[in-house]
This record gives structure tokens, C-alpha cells and sequence, in this order.
């Protein structure tokens, strides 16, 4: 699933077990995500994600993240959890706004070039395994 003000890789299925698997965080399905904000993000801003970021109003810690930052408002963030809106949350935290969110990968399964917003396909016969190759942040 994904916000409604945000774009990208979505995966659509009827398949219960599917998804269970592509979100359950112990199965570690790492998705990418490309962000642009505004503000200045914290001077340990990607110390902080790779050790797990306290958010408001949530008790417990994210799992570590990787936080890639690319130049002046533009930054990559990879995690494997899905809470409510927590791209958002933790760039807020460490003192930015999104103002532009698009997930571009789910494991090893990147969203094709030629596949324009509002386009789908079916996945192929290959794909389905990339989404559970063991990936990680720093691929």
C-alpha cells in the first residue's frame, strides 16, 4: 500500500500470504524510497536511522534503516517495516518535510522505466521470486 500522496512500486494481489510476506518485517523485504524535502535534515541524521529512530507518539523504535542523502533536499531511504505514514514521520524527526515520495523498489524488484504512472502490468514469472532475494539497504 502506499499513501495517497505517494507514488511508485505497488504490488497488487489477492494472494493473503503473499503480502504477509512482503510485509511482515521479520521476513526483512528491504523497499526503497526516493524522497524530496525541504528544511535541514539533523547532523546525525543517517546515524540516527541506522540505529532506529524514536518517532512522537509511537513507544517503540523503528528498526534500523538505511538514510541516503543526495544533495540539497533529495535523499534515498531503505527500510523493511511499514507504519503509518513513517517515511514522513522520520524525515520530520530528524527536521525535514517530504514534499515529493516515490517507492521505487520492493527486495530486488525495481519499478521498470517505461512503466508511467498510472500503468500496470502483471509480473513476471521471474519477478515474483525478486521480491524475496535477499536484498539489503546498501544494494
Amino acid at each position: 500500500r502506499l499513501d495517497r500522496d505517494t507514488s511508485g512500486l505497488l504490488i497488487c494481489t489477492t494472494d493473503g500470504q503473499l503480502i504477509h510476506r512482503l510485509t511482515n518485517p521479520k521476513r526483512a523485504v528491504w523497499k526503497r524510497y526516493r524522497i524530496g524535502y525541504t528544511g535541514e535534515l539533523s547532523a546525525h541524521a543517517v546515524e540516527r536511522c541506522a540505529s532506529g529512530l524514536s518517532l512522537p507518539d509511537d513507544d517503540r523504535p523503528t528498526l534500523p534503516a538505511r538514510l541516503e542523502l543526495h544533495g540539497a533536499g533529495e535523499a534515498s531511504l531503505h527500510l523493511c517495516e511499514g507504519r503509518y505514514h513513517q517515511v514522513r514521520r522520520m524525515i520530520g524527526a530528524l527536521g525535514g518535510e517530504v514534499i515529493r515520495l516515490h517507492r521505487d523498489r520492493i527486495g530486488a524488484l525495481e519499478l521498470p522505466a517505461d512503466l508511467t504512472p498510472g500503468m500496470c502490468r502483471a509480473l513476471r514469472p521471474d519477478e515474483e521470486p525478486a521480491l524475496f532475494e535477499p536484498s539489503s539497504p546498501e544494494r
